[in-house]
């Protein structure tokens, strides 16, 4: 509920009416903060529509597999299955970008833009 405080902070009202889903993607846009599909079934924390509205907002994304052993690696498809719901397309994760156009993205970040 880090967010919800954060806005509550920042708006002067409690969560401003917003879900704790929404107002993530909201401090996340705010803050330039990349957010986690997590592909294991148990921690699949943003769903397609949440997903979408990132999108739409501007958000960074990536699909992380929360491999803990090797056997788990198959669970990416469900990152990959919200990604696709959601509309994403390749160059709106974080994880698909070539190396210089991800560098890019994080000095732009560390510099504050």
């Amino acid at each position: 509920m880090i967010t919800l405080v954060y806005l509550r902070r920042k708006t002067g009202r409690p969560g401003a009416g917003l879900t704790p889903g929404a107002a993530r993607l909201l401090v996340a846009k705010e803050t330039g903060t990349a957010l986690e599909i997590n592909s294991y079934p148990l921690c699949l924390d943003l769903n397609d529509l949440q997903v979408r509205r990132a999108k739409e907002l501007g958000v960074a994304l990536v699909i992380s597999s929360d491999l803990h052993v090797i056997g788990q690696l198959d669970t990416l498809q469900y990152g990959v299955s919200v990604a696709q719901r959601g509309w994403l397309e390749k160059g709106d994760l974080l994880n698909t970008l070539e190396l210089d156009a991800l560098l890019k993205r994080l000095r732009a970040k560390r510099k504050g833009g």
